[in-house]
């Protein structure tokens, strides 16, 4: 809270996230984000963000739009979680900008190190966009148990635009079809991604309060979000690919085995 109030827009829009809701400033940024990132897709071969880091994750970042785009949802949404507001401020941005990274992505050979643990800049920004959705989810643990935008009525994917928590499992889901249905991505970072998603669901299976949530995280990989792909056996083959590298062992035999059933009918 304290940056917020140093930023007089910032602090303007989500101190009271009520404001940012009324004046809808998802928009703008979700939408220039887009345009950005389709103006980047129409010449591929100077696509800064398809070299490596560098020193992008120390310095660079907060030059990238990308980057303070994700940032600024992760900021308004997290304050709308925590202050009660009853709308999902279109996090389904995110899967809109998933989409769109992944149909970008060629590393530039010779400038790239496939091994690392983020080959390129758009590996990177992937990352944080599943990390910012993983919080929006985790954070239901510590909210009020009464706090009426995480009030989940139905262990289902269908859309409940009211509940926060519901909204960035879909969007994770959606999210994790786009990189894991992809021919350029590495398994390697694709099974990183995935097991993301695996560690998130058991957290939230393990306790009593937060199950209900990932009987819902399990359905939304299963289908990759809200929306039901039919005949999808390749991002299937990713994802049991992924969760046969998890490491399982920290978890409970019972709930591994439901798990890995669960993702093999």
């Amino acid at each position: 809270m304290h940056c917020l109030r140093k930023n007089r827009l910032l602090s303007f829009f989500f101190l009271k996230a009520s404001v940012a809701e009324k004046f809808s400033v998802w928009k703008p940024v979700g939408e220039f984000m887009i345009a950005y990132l389709d103006n980047l897709h129409r010449d591929k071969g100077r696509d800064p963000y398809n070299y490596s880091m560098e020193d992008f994750h120390e310095r660079g970042q907060w030059e990238c739009p990308l980057f303070v785009g994700i940032r600024f949802f992760d900021i308004m949404v997290s304050i709308a979680l925590h202050q009660n507001i009853k709308w999902h401020m279109w996090l389904y941005y995110f899967p809109h900008f998933t989409k769109r990274i992944v149909r970008n992505y060629c590393p530039h050979e010779g400038y790239v190190n496939l091994d690392s643990e983020f080959p390129t800049k758009y590996n990177y920004l992937l990352y944080e966009i599943i990390s910012a959705l993983r919080y929006w989810i985790i954070d239901v643990d510590v909210l009020p148990e009464d706090q009426e935008n995480i009030h989940l009525s139905k262990v289902s994917t269908d859309h409940e635009n009211g509940n926060i928590p519901k909204s960035a499992i879909l969007a994770l889901g959606q999210c994790l079809h786009h990189i894991l249905s992809s021919t350029e991505i590495t398994t390697e970072f694709k099974n990183y991604m995935a097991c993301r998603a695996f560690s998130l669901y058991f957290d939230l299976n393990k306790v009593d309060r937060t199950r209900p949530y990932s009987y819902v995280l399990k359905l939304s990989l299963k289908q990759g979000g809200f929306y039901r792909y039919d005949n999808d056996t390749y991002y299937s083959k990713c994802l049991m690919t992924a969760f046969q590298g998890y490491d399982k062992i920290p978890h409970k035999f019972e709930a591994v085995k439901d798990f890995e059933e669960f993702l093999a009918e």
